[in-house]
């Protein structure tokens, strides 16, 4: 599989961010069926949270180790949310990043990428 996400952050000095700070991203999108398959890969320099739904389904505190996450059964017809909490470590400013990716494919084989 090809991924075409990229790191993002809340602003645009990622390589300078404070120690502890926060960011948060949300994707709202609706779905004309239940996916046949869905999965996600999601990172976090430093650490990160993945909610789908409203219910957590990964989180990570080691940006070097991508997670998979099925997510067949946590989508559905209709109305859909990612939602991402990440937060940077450290003792002082430096480099933060989210990347996520997820790939639908719906029965009719239709396919929807959903990225940073």
């Amino acid at each position: 599989m090809r991924l075409s996400g990229h790191w993002i952050w809340g602003h645009g000095d990622a390589g300078n961010a404070p120690a502890g700070e926060v960011f948060v991203t949300r994707k709202k999108f609706t779905l004309a069926s239940a996916p046949a398959r869905a999965g996600a890969v999601a990172t976090a320099d430093n650490s990160f949270t993945l909610y789908v739904n409203g219910a957590q389904s990964a989180s990570s505190e080691n940006w070097e180790e991508v997670q998979a996450v099925s997510l067949d059964t946590k989508l559905r017809n209709g109305a859909n949310e990612f939602l991402i909490v990440a937060k940077n470590g450290g003792n002082g400013p430096n480099p933060a990043g989210l990347f996520f990716e997820a790939h639908i494919r719906l029965a009719d084989g239709s396919t929807l990428n959903i990225g940073t």
